[in-house]
């Protein structure tokens, strides 16, 4: 996994804790939110990644489309040429590279992945130091600022609430480690951003979309050993 889809990836764990704010007023936000998530067994969205080299960069430097679909605790996630499969019955989670014809599989549930994110959100919120909440007519902001001294893997987060709905419609993650990038004046490091917008929110998905969450549709067991199917019978199993 090369350094962009990693930080990709870790956008997950901020688009399944979407609903997170601060103080009284802001938690009485947190419980509605909630609420109204745990409403829904399924949904489904679209994403678009844009990734800037540094904090303050106005022009992104790469860009990709996403899907999320979520059905009951199983999820499907694609990132560009890349899927996440959560599948709970079994304890599994598949990740399939397209692009390098190899799959991987884990019984981590708790990679970020994981689509069972209600019971530590706040333990998670609450590791963030200063967290202010500010609103316009149609949007919540809430801004998340991780302490000086951290392990967490973003210094600040910004995510944007549309009040009709409860649903995330941005969010804007400004990472903690720093990496290479290339400008007029050569190789340099910085920080950078990641802002994933959300689109499309449906809280009902298709019979196509379904099979996407089927485990038995990527691999199987044949002698015992746990190969790819035929549609992927040229990836390996790493």
């Amino acid at each position: 996994m090369n350094y962009k889809t990693h930080i990709y990836s870790l956008g997950l764990l901020f688009f399944f804790i979407q609903f997170g704010f601060s103080q009284t007023s802001v938690m009485e936000v947190l419980e509605m939110s909630l609420k109204t998530s745990e409403q829904f067994s399924t949904f489904s969205c679209n994403l678009d990644y844009k990734y800037f080299p540094t904090y303050v960069s106005e022009e992104h430097t790469a860009n990709y489309k996403g899907v999320l679909i979520k059905d009951e605790l199983d999820s499907f996630l694609k990132i560009k040429e890349t899927i996440f499969l959560t599948n709970h019955n079994s304890k599994t989670v598949l990740k399939v590279n397209k692009l390098q014809k190899a799959m991987s599989i884990s019984n981590n549930l708790d990679m970020p992945s994981n689509m069972d994110y209600l019971s530590n959100l706040r333990d998670i919120i609450s590791q963030f130091d200063a967290k202010e909440l500010t609103e316009t007519t149609t949007t919540w902001k809430c801004i998340l600022v991780a302490p000086e001294i951290s392990q967490l893997p973003y210094s600040k987060v910004e995510l944007y609430i549309n009040k009709s709905d409860n649903m995330i419609t941005k969010q804007v993650l400004y990472i903690s480690a720093q990496f290479p990038y290339n400008d007029e004046d050569g190789r340099q490091m910085a920080n950078p951003r990641l802002e994933i917008s959300v689109t499309d929110h449906k809280t009902l998905i298709e019979p196509e979309q379904k099979k996407l969450l089927d485990l038995d549709n990527y691999i199987h067991k044949k002698n015992g050993k746990i190969v790819p199917v035929k549609a992927y019978k040229n990836y390996q199993i790493l």
